[in-house]
């Protein structure tokens, strides 16, 4: 098919320069493509890249936080995204392109083959990626290690090591590569050695079957050695990254954890943040999560995709600025880069691989990018061999410490998106993360919530309403206030920052018993003791049909209305239920400001079924009491 007459003309300097595509004031700043997305559709059965900017607007709902709603009759608009990648203050390339149709948005990827006119001329930024499993793919990811090693002590590298060769405490139990051409790699015990080593973060196969891993039964066996190619292609692609980068050690979890013995899985994974922060860099084997789970995890990250018909790439003539035709410059999906396409990024075990790692190599798919605490870089960039800072590199490394309670919720948030394989994990899965900040910050953790930021982390609530559910496990799920008891995403209604100056609780402390050895794992039981402000109210249906909206009448007025956690707590079609309000912050930092509390059937406890929004004059002038109080 040929391009058709308006995407003939289109050229990177052509397509003006935006901003924010969702901001209403730089919608002037599009220019129209065609007028009517009706036209779009129509000339997309003939022209290639209006059937690529179609499928964009059409197919990128699932990709989008807002899709958007379709309106026909609307015109369809391109913007374009640029970028400084050189130096600061150095000319901008177009990277990427945005298209719109009125609230419905997408993006495409705008590349150039390398000594093209394009390329060379600086307008297109975007270059076709390098073959990972090439000699100048392994040459780039060596350049990038290399290069934050020896130019990065004071951001990447472990306090107390800034000069030198790079070391670090090695963890339990690692695998010796060997060099290349050794058939074998075996476990090793290394507990007391340092040196370097690196981490694989990969995605468990969903088949049981299909773990490779060391049981009690495997130990000697693994340490007498494992052939390479008995391996799944994951695990041999990451023995040949570690052997191109020049280190000798890997650790992968399967392998230097004994998977069926409890004590040695508890005491790993409650380190696992700090061999993860430890390890000289972490390679992060992403499979698509369009793919079918055979292909995701028996295909190894270095293989290139090949046949890919979903993601066309669709050239364009490249006219210069006077122009003439000067060859040519192509347009493709990025829906292949989107972080939600790929299946890593959406598993609980890997967010705290992502927050730790001080330096992280990521293949996804044919791109590569690396990211360390000052540099990012990707495959598919024109200045490959270089690192650039951009501000959001920067801001991410010091967020920790300039505001680490506002940071811990934004964590929280991300992680309550998370799967897991095994429901069991929910704990454990971020226990590793807690335990080294615990460290590093001075704090106390207790399952969810950090010491100096008790207030905050208890004002939770879905999302949406209704789409929490409870964790499906048998025994103890964990405590009702804290929000890793709950299955489901979860926002934070206050703003972050220090408890003291907001703060309405008084001698909180926790009760909190391990099921095993982590003290951040998983529970047994869990307790929050506390003297607050509490007012008895009344608990009503709004309305009959209503199963989560819930009405507080306290002193003949209505106090609040309120979402529940689950409908199961609903009060009966007609039925009045006590409940109490706990003031857990003062001012206007949050206004939704209360816990409401039932009373545990035959007990002297209270659970949490929800948070409310109240004025806090309900607690100064009516009938409330400061009282010492236990929540499960």
């Amino acid at each position: 098919m040929a391009l058709c007459a308006l995407c003939q003309k289109l050229s990177p300097w052509t397509i003006p320069h935006i901003k924010e595509p969702l901001s209403r004031d730089e919608l002037k700043e599009f220019v129209t493509h065609h007028l009517t997305f009706t036209a779009l559709r129509q000339s997309s059965l003939t022209c290639p890249l209006c059937s690529l900017i179609h499928i964009t607007i059409v197919d990128r709902g699932k990709y989008r936080i807002n899709p958007g709603t379709l309106q026909e009759d609307l015109p369809v608009q391109l913007g374009s995204y640029r970028h400084i990648l050189i130096s600061p203050g150095g000319p901008s390339q177009l990277y990427s392109i945005a298209v719109r149709c009125g609230e419905c948005y997408g993006s495409l990827v705008a590349l150039a083959k390398d000594g093209s006119e394009a390329a060379v001329s600086g307008e297109v930024a975007g270059r076709f990626p390098l073959n990972p499993d090439s000699d100048e793919g392994f040459a780039m990811v060596s350049t990038w290690f290399k290069e934050c090693v020896e130019n990065h002590p004071h951001t990447c590298r472990l306090p107390g090591n800034l000069t030198g060769t790079e070391v670090a405490e090695f963890p339990t139990r690692l695998l010796d590569v060997g060099t290349t051409g050794d058939l074998k790699i075996r476990l090793i015990d290394s507990r007391g050695m340092i040196g370097q080593y690196a981490a694989l973060s990969h995605r468990w196969s969903i088949n049981p079957m299909e773990h490779f891993k060391t049981t009690r039964l495997l130990l000697d066996q693994r340490k007498a050695g494992i052939n390479i190619d008995a391996m799944p292609l994951n695990f041999q692609d990451a023995v040949k990254v570690t052997r191109k980068l020049g280190i000798q050690y890997l650790w992968i979890d399967s392998l230097c954890i004994i998977q069926d013995d409890t004590d040695d899985w508890e005491s790993e994974s409650a380190v696992m943040g700090q061999v993860y922060n430890n390890s000289s860099v972490t390679i992060r084997a992403a499979p698509e999560s369009s793919r079918t789970p055979s292909k995701q995890y028996s295909g190894g990250f270095l293989s290139r995709p090949t046949g890919t018909t979903d993601s066309p790439t669709v050239e364009i003539p490249y006219r210069k600025r006077n122009g003439e035709l000067a060859g040519l410059w192509f347009m493709q999906s990025d829906k292949y880069f989107h972080i939600g396409h790929w299946e890593l990024h959406t598993r609980g075990w890997v967010l705290q691989e992502e927050q730790l790692a001080r330096r992280s190599i990521s293949y996804y798919g044919d791109k590569v990018s690396w990211l360390c605490k000052l540099s990012t870089s990707m495959t598919s960039e024109p200045q490959r061999g270089e690192v650039y800072c951009p501000e959001y590199v920067k801001n991410a490394g010091s967020m920790e410490n300039e505001d680490f309670n506002g940071y811990w919720l934004d964590i929280a948030f991300m992680y309550s998106m998370r799967r897991l394989t095994f429901e069991t994990d929910r704990f454990p899965a971020l226990s590793g993360l807690a335990t080294l900040f615990s460290k590093r910050q001075g704090k106390q953790y207790y399952a969810g919530i950090f010491s100096g930021g008790i207030a905050h982390g208890l004002l939770w609530c879905a999302v949406t309403p209704g789409i929490l559910s409870r964790r499906k496990i048998t025994g103890y799920v964990g405590p009702s206030w804290s929000w890793m008891s709950v299955n489901g995403r979860i926002t934070f209604k206050g703003k972050g920052g220090d408890d003291e100056s907001v703060s309405a609780l008084g001698d909180v402390t926790f009760k909190l018993t391990p099921l095993g050895r982590d003290p951040n794992g998983t529970l047994k039981d869990g307790k929050m003791q506390l003297t607050g402000n509490i007012k008895s109210v009344t608990m009503r249906r709004i309305t009959a049909k209503e199963d989560m909206t819930m009405r507080l009448e306290a002193d003949s007025k209505v106090m609040a209305n309120f979402q529940l956690d689950f409908a199961d707590q609903a009060s009966l079609e007609n039925e009045i239920q006590e409940v109490e309000c706990l003031l857990v912050m003062n001012g206007s930092d949050c206004p939704y400001n209360v816990l409401v509390l039932r009373r545990v059937k035959e007990t002297l406890h209270f659970e949490r079924i929800g948070i409310a929004s109240v004025d806090p004059a309900w607690f100064v002038a009516g009938n409330s009491r400061r009282e010492y109080i236990t929540v499960v």
